[in-house]
């Protein structure tokens, strides 16, 4: 639930109303509150909803960050973070420990498989940093499966506001927006005749309700300014009161404060200067009093129900903190604010905590101050929040800094709005480039434009600004192959550039073919998959990407997984499937221990290819749908390849409506290479739909993008062609079909990879048919037997034994048939093996089904779930356990009760004869 009204309007009030039912009812609750001055402060509000229950004990902190929680763990322990990742990367993998934190604490209850309801009340979102509105969100889509409540309170009209995550919540709420009436005059009569203890005139209540527009704080500001200056409640002065507007009130409030005693007074503007949850001493400090008369000071302002009673020092609502700061006056509340930095800085706060005073200050070229900014941003970019460190250091230009450091200022603001995708950030690396003299210096700045004006779709631009760098830096330079591979990334997607890139390539290629690879593993993995596009012999492709991945494979975590990506695109393109999963193993461990949530999630992706070309189609599910929510975390890395994958598995085990809604997603993330894999998809779909003239269609973009786009055609990653020609064949044109069969063909073997061939020769002798048909298909069948590609070897099979069998030779089919059902039953590939099934029944073979009931239906994911469920794990623990969202796990429960035939989780332990998973927690996924 989102609470939206203006300032005064009620919130507050029902978020209390709120936070006390569900203490009542036994739910955990965690409460924060967005500040104005703590904005820069990134994931602050998060921090104030789950640091106190992070504090009981040390057991219980690593049991809460357990798990995919992890990725927090760099929010609540500083030695958790083992390097600096800034931009999208950290901040995703922040949001995303956050999500699963919240889920370790509704099952962190005394009763293991029971879990402990919990609301999460943020007040005053307006205020909150980026990053916490950002995780906040990403919650919000999940909290329909989980026992949580998440009840989020909005002043609207505020200006400088995050309006965007802002209405992402409230369009995440739906209906359940809030927004509070003002009062009525019943209303309105009911509170001032309980404040003033006497009934009020009529024309006084009206002259009220109209001074305040109903808003209960002003009306209760109202009655208290009335109450200490005697006015009864009287028609006479109803007169006075409706001569009053909304500000005046307000500004009635404050010179309240002018009317106490003077160490009251001084107190309250330096307890609104420093905002709330000051420490007493502090305010003391500021307001050049003592304790004990600070304390007095306090105590006055309690009584006179401006301030909260207690420490640390808060006024009772937002608004007074804000009429008594201009009451003050903008410059002297300036002043007060650089003394509040000296204190801060004194009493050895952090440079978060400090920088937002600095913004309301004005600049005096103090080096202090850009060194208290540039830290503070440098901690807002390590925790991805981009756009508070890019507004930080804008002040620190301001101050300004020193002609030493400007230049540094300059490059830590353009990685700042580089991350942030502002445009506005090429200009300034430009311009801190022409300060920059140092070669290494020049060097990651010129890498780290040419990388930002590639990511904005300029590669041109970004193969021009990478190639100017590389003129720059002597032969020997340890720094070159960084900028070679980013000039030779970007220039390889500009038609314009890409032969001048080839051509400066084959210099490398030369080196590297007579065994002298370059030093940069990342040019290293792309040579890779360059030579691959170039037919290289499957020994070198493999001897490069091998050299890529020799040491961390995730070869450095500023590619986001990209650099692996190179290295594993190659090893599948030429069928090496068991290096490319040895790699994405290490990848995906390493991902995990360090934080590198992106990573992490493009591991998965490639992953997800594997398996799914190794027929394990539920396997397949799992890692695209973990890729696809990691990439929509906050970082679009594989987005729509992901769900490319998701739509071709879902089509597989026969779930049409879910590779629509796969097809969905990805149309929504179409960029780059993802558009080919969507098209690809897009099109067998319509294939299965009956539609060839749409998939033809389809299939037809696809070769187009990738052609004109990218000069790719290498059959072993995209394979438009082959479905093209059927889908050519399905509409009568036997000479596309025979075309595109051609073709296929020749780049199958010019590529020498089996699984592109066999598939060609399948559809070849689909097309063909007759005595020539079972002549390709038994060639199909060969050519794919000692190929890693088992799901294209299924379906060759079943291809093979129906057209034996469609021939007379019922008894030659029945072999072919029986393995292709055995396969395509442990595949989970129901379409294909009630294809098989069929088949042989026509062959006159009478088949067991038993392999798609019991035990031994159960794939290896199904299997795992199915242990964890049977010893008492809720779904969102399962998901846990297995880095899954809660979706997947109720999909593959269904599967598994069809399965064995039950229809609730209470009947596993027993269909599952006693099986238990002995250690869950390692199940990683």
């Amino acid at each position: 639930m989102v609470i939206e009204g203006p300032p005064g309007a009620g919130k507050s009030r029902l978020l209390t109303a709120a936070r006390a039912r569900a203490r009542e009812s036994g739910m955990r609750v965690l409460a924060a509150r967005g500040a104005e001055l703590e904005r820069e402060f990134p994931f602050g509000v998060a921090l104030q909803l789950f640091s106190p229950q992070l504090r009981v004990s040390s057991e219980r902190t690593r049991r809460l960050l357990g798990g995919p929680a992890a990725y927090a763990t760099p929010l609540f322990d500083a030695a958790g973070a083992q390097e600096t990742i800034g931009g999208g990367e950290r901040r995703a993998a922040l949001s995303a420990g956050l999500c699963w934190l919240a889920v370790n604490l509704v099952w962190d209850s005394a009763i293991e498989a029971r879990p402990l309801p919990m609301l999460l009340a943020v007040d005053d979102a307006q205020s909150a940093d980026q990053a916490s509105l950002g995780f906040l969100s990403q919650l919000a889509d999940r909290v329909h499966e989980l026992p949580i409540a998440l009840v989020v309170a909005v002043r609207v009209g505020e200006p400088d506001v995050p309006e965007e995550p802002l209405l992402r919540l409230s369009g995440q709420a739906g209906r359940a927006v809030l927004r509070p009436a003002p009062l009525t005059l019943a209303a309105v009569h009911q509170v001032l005749r309980a404040s003033l203890n006497q009934s009020p005139d009529p024309a006084f209540v009206r002259a009220c309700a109209w001074a305040t527009g109903g808003n209960p704080f002003l009306l209760v500001a109202l009655v208290e300014a009335l109450r200490v200056e005697g006015v009864t409640p009287s028609a006479r002065s109803a007169a006075r009161v409706g001569r009053m507007v909304p500000d005046e009130v307000l500004r009635a409030t404050a010179l309240r404060v002018r009317r106490l005693p003077d160490s009251a007074a001084r107190l309250a503007r330096a307890a609104a200067i420093l905002g709330d949850r000051a420490p007493v001493a502090q305010v003391a400090a500021l307001a050049e009093l003592d304790i004990e008369s600070a304390e007095r000071a306090a105590d006055l302002l309690a009584q006179a129900r401006l301030l909260e009673v207690g420490e640390p020092l808060s006024f009772c609502h937002p608004l007074l903190t804000a009429a008594v700061i201009e009451e003050m006056g903008a410059l002297a509340a300036g002043r007060a604010h650089r003394r509040a930095v000296a204190i801060l800085s004194e009493a050895g706060a952090e440079a978060p905590a400090i920088a937002g005073h600095l913004l309301f200050t004005r600049p005096e070229a103090d080096p202090h101050s850009v060194e208290i900014l540039r830290d503070a941003a440098r901690a807002a970019l390590a925790c991805g929040e981009s756009t508070g460190a890019a507004r930080l250091l804008r002040r620190a230009l301001q101050e300004p800094p020193t002609d030493e450091i400007l230049p540094a200022v300059l490059l830590d603001l353009a990685y700042a709005e580089a991350a942030n995708g502002e445009p506005e950030a090429p200009a300034r690396l430009d311009r801190a480039l022409a300060l920059i003299t140092e070669p290494g210096e020049r060097a990651r700045a010129t890498h780290a434009l040419s990388r930002l004006l590639s990511a904005q779709g300029e590669f041109g631009r970004a193969a021009a600004v990478a190639e100017r760098g590389l003129t720059e830096l002597d032969s020997g330079h340890p720094l070159r192959g960084m900028l070679q591979t980013t000039y030779f990334a970007a220039a390889a997607f500009e038609p314009s550039t890409r032969s001048g890139a080839i051509a400066q390539m084959e210099p490398i290629r030369r080196r590297a073919r007579a065994g002298h690879l370059p030093a940069d593993r990342a040019l290293v993995a792309q040579l890779a998959l360059r030579e691959v596009n170039n037919a290289a012999p499957r020994e070198h492709v493999l001897t490069l990407a091998e050299a890529a991945l020799s040491g961390d494979p995730l070869i450095e975590p500023v590619t986001q997984g990209r650099a692996l990506g190179f290295a594993v695109a190659a090893l599948i393109q030429i069928d090496e499937f068991e290096l490319a999963e040895a790699a994405l193993a290490a990848a995906l461990e390493s991902a995990r221990a360090r934080g590198l949530l992106v990573a992490a999630g493009a591991t998965r992706h490639w992953r997800a290819l594997i398996h799914y070309r190794r027929g394990r189609l539920h396997e397949a599910i799992v890692d695209a749908e973990a890729a696809h929510q990691i990439a929509r975390s906050g970082w679009a890395t594989y987005e729509g390849w992901s769900a490319a994958i998701l739509a071709h598995a879902r089509m597989e085990v026969g779930e049409l409506h879910g590779a629509r809604e796969a097809i969905a997603l990805g149309e929504a993330a179409q960029a780059g290479l993802d558009r080919t894999l969507v098209l690809e998809a897009r099109g067998r779909l319509a294939l299965l739909q009956g539609e060839p003239e749409a998939a033809l269609a389809d299939f037809h973009a696809a070769g187009r993008h990738l052609a004109e786009r990218y000069g790719l055609w290498h059959p072993g990653m995209f394979a438009w062609r082959r479905a093209a020609a059927f889908a050519a064949h399905l509409i009568g044109d036997a000479d596309l079909a025979a075309s595109h069969l051609q073709i296929a063909q020749d780049e199958a073997r010019r590529a020498q990879v089996a699984s592109p061939l066999g598939e060609a020769l399948r559809v070849e002798g689909i097309i063909t048919g007759g005595e020539r048909g079972i002549a390709h298909l038994r060639r199909a069948v060969a050519v794919l037997e000692p190929s890693p590609a088992r799901l294209e070897f299924a379906r060759a099979l079943v291809e093979l034994g129906g057209a034996l069998r469609r021939s007379g030779k019922r008894a030659a089919a029945r072999a072919p048939l029986r393995r292709a059902l055995e396969l395509a039953d442990g595949f989970g590939a129901r379409p294909l093996a009630e294809t098989a099934l069929a088949e042989l029944r026509a062959s006159g073979a009478r088949p067991r089904r038993a392999a798609l009931s019991g035990i031994d239906a159960l794939t290896p994911t199904e299997l795992r779930i199915a242990e964890l469920a049977a010893t008492g794990r809720a779904n969102p623990q399962i998901a846990k356990a297995l880095y899954v969202t809660t979706k997947t796990v109720e999909w593959h429960l269904s599967h598994v009760y069809s399965k064995l035939d039950i229809t609730s989780r209470d009947r596993l332990p027993a269909a599952l004869g006693g099986l238990r998973a002995e250690n869950p927690g390692e199940l990683t996924g």
